[in-house]
């Protein structure tokens, strides 16, 4: 009996440990492969977007950067993706999530299901993230631009 009891607590705790390890974050990509990703996420979402509110037109700021973030992480940072004037969408924020995660679902983001929590200055933002730790934010405020910025970590001697 009492080795069966041993067996058991055995079972359980490989279970956890297999667990802990299937929920691990991927590593994260080269920035060269990293960069071609995360770009065709963005161009998929853009699309998808235009496609959804035709009358909505998108600008892109800046260009892709590499920089050092906390821990010593290496993050790729987008360019952001802006509406060209502070045109709110039309529709309901559940029909905003559904054709995002429509892309976000093909490229194995976490889906947006509402709003994120404790955003300052008025600021409304939904989030989603993919295993590698990437992050997409969709940020909005009345008087402003809609905004899409995505951030992954990336490999490479760049931030060091």
């Amino acid at each position: 009996m009492r080795e069966h009891a041993h067996r058991a607590a055995a079972g359980v705790l490989l279970a956890v440990v297999a667990a802990g390890v299937a929920g691990c974050a991927a590593a994260p990509m080269s920035a060269a492969d990293g960069t071609r990703h995360y770009e065709a996420v963005m161009a998929d979402l853009t699309d998808e977007l235009v496609a959804e509110y035709p009358a909505v037109l998108w600008e892109t700021e800046s260009e892709s950067t590499h920089a050092a973030a906390d821990a010593g992480e290496c993050r790729l940072y987008l360019p952001t993706r802006s509406t060209t004037s502070d045109e709110i969408v039309e529709g309901t924020p559940e029909e905003l999530w559904e054709a995002v995660n429509r892309v976000l679902g093909q490229h194995e983001f976490d889906d947006i299901v509402g709003l994120d929590e404790d955003t300052p200055g008025g600021w409304e933002v939904a989030s989603a993230r993919d295993a590698r730790g990437a992050e997409l934010r969709i940020s909005a405020k009345p008087g402003f631009p809609v905004s899409l910025d995505l951030t992954a970590p990336v490999e490479t001697d760049a931030c060091r």
